[in-house]
């Protein structure tokens, strides 16, 4: 025959031990389970990879939308070149920076300040802002953005010197200064040393935290914030960060830890304003309230929803800020006439 015959089947079942027949049944379960498994689990990568896709596009999209807005922002202003002396003084160094570029009449003039390794670039929406209601100026200081590095990457109160010969050539005085993350630290050298140039400080998510003192930890906090900035940053930041080189990228950061704000703070009688993003925590609201102490000012402004970078998230909230504090430091300085009352 070529074969058993059917009944022979049923013969052979009928004589398997019991416990052959549970093991049987039991090794077709684990079969389908695990069929079941893998086909759950190739649904459930498919799923996966089609979000990460689309949130892929999603911020594709934001970034070209954000971009689009940068470009309309940049239209508005003008660029200068000019020069200040390297630390060796034996040569000059050509300093780049963005201005406003219309007349601007008597509106108050505001210098901003870059922060890390970073150049100008991110500070265009707010500076565009700006320019249409004052006098702007936001310079790449030696070695960032488009101008000059020096013979080595500069220490903040050499930043802040540089500043100082770039605030001369442009023949400014009585600025605001608005200092973003470690411009903060520059402006505030730079209040310490010249009075005369500054008439306010606005520092925008100041560094650095007493309490995260060490470059490890301010990358960690840096990381965790980026979570909540506009994705077009990052685009600004690579290139910048590549102009700079590591050279620089090491130097500052552990400058930018090991100089202390909160000892330089108190020296100062200019008026001060601090602001930082809900979510930055390179800058939390505790450190903040600390320097905002040390400035003998109000406690900091939050921004909600934003990270460390709030001056190109909410360039319009931010430019409304500096407008107004611009505004109070008019009133006080202007003179009193004569039959006002005390």
């Amino acid at each position: 025959m070529l074969g058993r015959p059917p009944f022979a089947l049923f013969t052979r079942s009928a004589n398997l031990h019991p416990e052959e027949v549970l093991a049987m049944g039991g090794s077709v379960t684990a079969k389908a389970n695990a069929d079941r498994r893998t086909s759950f689990g190739g649904w459930l990568g498919r799923a996966v990879l089609v979000a990460a896709v689309m949130q892929s596009l999603r911020i594709g999209l934001q970034i070209r939308r954000e971009l689009a807005a940068f470009k309309a922002s940049q239209a508005e202003l003008g660029t200068s070149w000019s020069t200040v002396p390297s630390i060796t003084r034996k040569r000059q160094l050509r300093v780049h920076a963005r201005t406003h570029a219309r007349s601007c009449g008597r509106g108050p003039t505001m210098v901003l300040l870059h922060g890390y390794a970073i150049g100008s670039t991110y500070l265009v929406p707010l500076a565009a802002r700006l320019s249409r209601e004052a006098r702007v100026y936001a310079p790449d200081l030696p070695g960032h953005g488009l101008s000059e590095h020096d013979v080595r990457p500069l220490t903040i109160p050499e930043l802040a010197r540089a500043l100082e010969a770039f605030m001369d050539s442009q023949g400014l005085r009585a600025a605001l200064v608005i200092g973003h993350s470690m411009g903060s630290q520059i402006a505030v050298e730079l209040a310490r040393n010249r009075p005369d140039l500054t008439a306010g400080l606005l520092l925008v998510g100041p560094t650095c935290d007493s309490a995260a003192p060490t470059p490890i930890q301010q990358i960690l906090r840096g990381a965790l914030t980026g979570f909540f900035e506009r994705p077009s940053f990052y685009v600004w930041a690579l290139i910048d960060y590549g102009r700079a080189g590591l050279r620089l990228l090491l130097h500052e950061l552990r400058e930018l830890t090991a100089h202390r704000i909160d000892h330089v703070l108190p020296g100062i009688n200019i008026p001060v304003r601090v602001v930082r993003g809900a979510h930055d925590y390179i800058a939390p609201q505790r450190w903040a309230l600390t320097v905002a102490h040390l400035g003998k000012t109000a406690p900091p402004k939050v921004l909600p929803r934003w990270g460390h970078c709030v001056q190109y998230s909410e360039p319009e909230r931010i430019a409304r800020i500096a407008l107004d504090f611009a505004s109070e430091l008019d009133g006080a300085a202007a003179p009193r006439s004569p039959g006002a009352s005390a």
